[in-house]
């Protein structure tokens, strides 16, 4: 099969020239469907830099014991 014909394929590239031209995005009650088969049982956790934990040490919000924070 051409992976060019697969739905999830298909909903990526609606979304890549939704973006690349600045447009909403309509999606089919099918394509919904797919998103939700292929994306519900997933979570998501940010990742950061080194520079952003740095960033976040200097500022005081990470690497500090919770009980001495004033």
């Amino acid at each position: 099969m051409d992976n060019n014909q697969l739905l999830m394929n298909q909903i990526i590239e609606k979304l890549i020239k939704a973006d690349d031209n600045n447009e909403q995005l309509i999606l089919t009650a099918e394509e919904v469907k797919e998103l939700r088969e292929e994306l519900a049982d997933q979570f998501y956790m940010p990742v950061l830099s080194m520079e952003e934990i740095v960033k976040l040490c200097e500022e005081g919000k990470i690497g500090q014991s919770p009980f001495n924070r004033s």
